[in-house]
């Protein structure tokens, strides 16, 4: 009986389907990014405007928020654990997309694009993006840090590039010296890791994270493509795990 139960079970698992965790559809979804640290004293009022958008009814269908900590304000007696030297590469890469290239905090970007209009923006209103390029993309999980991204729309001339990041909500920091000192941040949309996803054929991508920070477990996940050569996301889905 024991083993006719064993056998039962292992059926059943079987069957399981993946988690349906994101998926933009072919209409182009916006890329919120914002380029933050915990050194820098004017950053606190961005980090909470962003976190406002855990409320937004649009959230994951029309836009994506992701932050990423720079490293260059480290030096200012904090370092901020969840920042990176990638992080202030992908801003200056970005930049350089810019008219009047220039990195700083709080930078916000979307799709690719400089924008300041949140100090402005009292209903959490972002600016359309005309593009439609007809990418879509499908983010399966399949088990805690296995995931299948389903890609759609890409041209077969063009050459595209694909990323996930892992996103932490709700984190407190409590910052003790620097511009910051005494205060109490909190982190949402937080970028806890970030990589490029190999495959040869991008169409059906199976990926693992290996994540194994238990301190701050991620609470959501982010894929986006671009076009191989230039930072700008073309396409992003992202969901709560």
């Amino acid at each position: 009986m024991k083993t006719i139960a064993v056998l039962i079970l292992s059926m059943l698992s079987l069957t399981v389907e993946a988690k349906i965790v994101a998926d933009s559809g072919t209409k182009r979804v916006q890329m919120v990014e914002l380029f933050s640290s915990e050194s820098c004293s004017s950053c606190p009022p961005a980090d909470q405007w962003i976190g406002k958008l855990k409320d937004h009814p649009d959230l994951w269908k029309t836009f994506v928020p992701v932050v990423f900590h720079v490293d260059y304000w480290n030096n200012l007696n904090w370092k901020d654990e969840y920042s990176g030297e990638p992080m202030t590469q992908r801003q200056i890469a970005l930049s350089k997309l810019w008219k009047s290239p220039s990195v700083y905090t709080p930078g916000f970007v979307i799709s690719g694009q400089e924008w300041g209009g949140w100090r402005s923006s009292k209903n959490l209103s972002l600016p359309a993006v005309a593009n439609d390029y007809g990418l879509r993309i499908i983010i399966e999980q399949k088990n805690k840090d296995e995931y299948k991204v389903i890609l759609s729309g890409q041209s077969n001339t063009k050459k595209y590039v694909l990323h996930y990041a892992l996103l932490g909500m709700d984190i407190d920091s409590k910052i003790t010296s620097g511009e910051n000192s005494g205060k109490l941040l909190k982190h949402d949309f937080l970028v806890l890791k970030w990589n490029t996803i190999e495959a040869k054929d991008l169409s059906q991508i199976s990926f693992k994270t290996n994540f194994e920070n238990k301190k701050v477990p991620p609470k959501a996940i982010v894929v986006w493509i671009e076009a191989e050569g230039r930072p700008e996301p073309l396409q992003v889905a992202g969901g709560y795990l």
